[in-house]
């Protein structure tokens, strides 16, 4: 047992991008972090002593009962964004949140944050939407993270856990290799269509906030079996966004505008090619930017700020004007 008289947190994807900010805010809380680790991703995680790692594997199951022990409180904060797949979404989100879960209320671990995601709404368009807005996932993503929701919540209703659920949409940051990556790559090869415009209103949180709200989470006892949508506060037009980026980074400006019906052929295509060449597409193909930015996507977080005290300090144009490091290439 260890002499450490800090309280501990387990958290999930800590050695990930919006997990490794989750994991750093606790160590600056003075919380000891124990970081779950995939066996095969051991030897690329960097030498560090500060978090404890522990070998486990959501989709599999390996590790997940003894992962919780002696922790105070778990931040789940480990999910595959990028995948396209049902089965792997189900597998990893929904039943690795299930065994996971269930693992804490054996080991007696009560508080328990959950990283989900706007993707639960749906892609359709959302304008100042609440945490009682309906559910309408559409994809593999959107579903397996509904359905983590609930059983979470079921467990919280019965008692056995205090489940808090985040909804963050598109997070940004420093760290981050695919989101901002891939967009840059896009504006490269131009493949950027301006929507109706770029008239959309759509929302985005920065890592630091997510952070954050995971830590007045973990603190706020009334919260528990509760929703909140987590964005910056800063709601900008898609024209807006990449315009930004592009002239951040020094690159092309989209210039081609489409209606939604016409650009939703187009992205079809440019992601059928991606799966052509690639044999997979990446996170956020042009049929997924589609997705996030053809149509108004706002979320509301009274909630968050009434009941958590979230207070978003991070608004996009304000982070990119700070950050001082280039955005790298996305992972291939």
């Amino acid at each position: 047992m260890s002499s450490d008289s800090r309280p501990l947190a387990l958290v999930t994807g800590a050695f990930g991008f919006t997990g490794a900010h989750v994991a750093r805010r606790l160590l600056s809380e003075g919380w000891r972090v124990r970081g779950l680790c995939r066996r095969e991703s051991l030897s690329r995680i960097p030498s560090q002593e500060e978090i404890e790692v522990h070998v486990g594997d959501l989709a599999t199951g390996e590790g997940l009962d003894s992962a919780p022990a002696g922790a105070e409180v778990i931040v789940h904060a480990g999910a595959s964004v990028g995948t396209s797949s049902r089965a792997e979404a189900n597998a990893v989100i929904a039943q690795g949140t299930r065994r996971l879960a269930t693992a804490a209320v054996r080991q007696g671990v009560r508080r328990f944050v959950f990283l989900s995601s706007t993707a639960v709404y749906g892609h359709g368009a959302l304008t100042d939407a609440n945490e009682d807005t309906p559910r309408r996932p559409e994809d593999p993503y959107g579903e397996a993270k509904a359905r983590a929701e609930d059983g979470l919540m079921a467990l919280s209703g019965a008692g056995h856990l205090q489940a808090v659920v985040l909804r963050p949409r598109l997070i940004f940051g420093a760290g981050d290799r695919h989101f901002l990556p891939t967009v840059c790559e896009a504006l490269r090869r131009r493949q950027v269509v301006l929507v109706d415009g770029g008239q959309a209103v759509n929302d985005m949180v920065c890592v630091d906030d997510v952070a954050e709200a995971c830590v007045l989470a973990m603190r706020a006892t009334s919260a528990s079996g509760r929703a909140f949508n987590v964005t910056s506060g800063e709601s900008l037009t898609s024209r807006e966004f990449f315009e930004a980026v592009a002239d951040h980074h020094r690159l092309p400006r989209p210039r081609l505008a489409l209606p939604y019906v016409l650009a939703w052929p187009f992205a079809l295509i440019l992601t059928a090619s991606m799966r052509v060449r690639r044999g997979q597409t990446r996170s956020y193909s042009p049929l997924t930017r589609l997705r996030l930015f053809g149509l108004p996507h706002h979320f509301s977080i009274e909630r968050a700020r009434s009941e958590l005290g979230y207070a978003p300090g991070q608004p996009f144009r304000e982070w990119l004007v700070k950050a001082e490091t280039e955005i790298s290439a996305p992972p291939g």
